[in-house]
């Protein structure tokens, strides 16, 4: 399960940038993963953001990044 964690939550960040899955999910590293907040880095631009994590039914797992990150 924790894979689907960490990649939703680079998509999730991807995506809000605006590049997509074009550029290399290695250059975005999860700094924490927690039940509130998921911190990352985007080594590339020198960013730390936060995500919120999703849960539904602890089966499916997913992300989402805003500007009040």
């Amino acid at each position: 399960m924790s894979f689907y964690r960490y990649w939703t939550a680079k998509e999730a960040y991807l995506k809000y940038d605006g590049i997509g899955l074009i550029r290399n999910l290695k250059e975005i590293e999860i700094i924490s993963y927690g039940n509130k907040v998921i911190e990352i880095i985007d080594n590339k631009n020198n960013i730390i953001s936060r995500l919120q994590p999703l849960n539904y039914d602890g089966k499916y797992v997913g992300a989402i990044c805003s500007e009040e990150n």
